[in-house]
């Protein structure tokens, strides 16, 4: 398995918004790391997509709860030939290949901030 050699950085600063890494990212998702301010609220919502065109989230988030900080692995459902979704446990990673978007929505003050961090291996 090819080790991560890169991580992308996003930083909301406000309780509700987006922003967008400076650069494409490229190369598949090995984990993402979300770090969240001790006072946001349990009902706050988090998204992480590619910005451009295809914009299927990568990671979606409806309640945060009681959460401060967690690593998260997502992937992506396998389908067959045909596109229908595989049953058995099969997954694949998510290849990006344009800027990454980190959006929360949800929050109750500025203070309600979401560092994010995007693993990647090529």
């Amino acid at each position: 398995m090819p080790s991560i050699d890169r991580f992308v950085p996003l930083v909301v600063s406000a309780s509700a918004g987006s922003v967008q890494s400076n650069l494409p990212a490229y190369g598949e998702v090995a984990a993402v790391h979300l770090s969240f301010a001790s006072d946001i609220p349990t009902s706050a919502a988090v998204v992480l997509r590619m910005a451009g065109a295809i914009s299927e989230p990568i990671l979606s988030l409806s309640a945060i709860g009681a959460t401060t900080a967690a690593f998260y692995y997502p992937r992506r459902q396998v389908h067959d030939a045909s596109g229908v979704v595989l049953t058995t446990p099969l997954s694949a990673d998510f290849v990006v290949h344009d800027n990454l978007q980190l959006s929360v929505t949800g929050g109750s003050a500025v203070a309600n901030g979401i560092i994010g961090t995007v693993y990647l291996r090529h």
